[in-house]
């Protein structure tokens, strides 16, 4: 008789995760709804924050300039609206507050707002990187460098995480 334990490397599936990895199988929904409350709170900030940031140097002078989700204009405002409803929807829901107008709000509306303000945000991500952030034009001709800032990451991030709370109940649910 040998003093090693047998190993079975084959996963054993658990009984509660029904396909889900149990770290996530096991997520109460009070944190996937501060999942969605957080998600929605760092993509507003993000809109604070610089989405674009281009340099130049110039006789040896170092000039820099940045765009944030205002001088975005309305993706900016778009993403403003979206991660404060899913931050609020996903508030009132865990805080179970009773208001009245959102009871005809669908239980699929958090996945839509989520699902369309991480669009939102990753389009926006891959437009300031293919087209030198818009208000900078072609700016990368003329020996500016364009990159996308930190406030663009905020929001593509937040969106993710709301997303991931918002997308995981439904999954849960199917599987179960």
């Amino acid at each position: 008789m040998s003093d090693t334990p047998s190993y079975d490397p084959t996963p054993q599936p658990s009984s509660s995760s029904k396909g889900l990895p149990p770290a996530l199988a096991n997520l109460s929904d009070s944190t996937l709804l501060w999942a969605q409350v957080g998600g929605g709170l760092l993509a507003f900030i993000g809109v604070f924050l610089p989405w674009a940031t281009a340099k130049a140097t110039f006789l040896g002078a170092t000039f820099s300039e940045s765009a944030n989700g205002f001088d975005d204009g309305l993706w900016g405002f778009l993403v403003l609206v979206l991660s404060l409803a899913v931050a609020a929807l996903a508030f009132i829901k865990v805080r179970n507050i009773q208001i009245q107008a959102l009871e005809k709000v669908p239980p699929t509306a958090p996945l839509i707002l989520t699902g369309v303000l991480a669009l939102i945000a990753l389009f926006r991500w891959i437009y300031i990187l293919s087209d030198g952030a818009g208000d900078f034009g072609e700016a990368e001709a003329f020996g500016i460098e364009v990159s996308s800032g930190v406030g663009i990451w905020f929001v593509l991030l937040g969106s993710l995480a709301a997303l991931g709370g918002a997308l995981l109940p439904v999954l849960k649910a199917r599987r179960g």
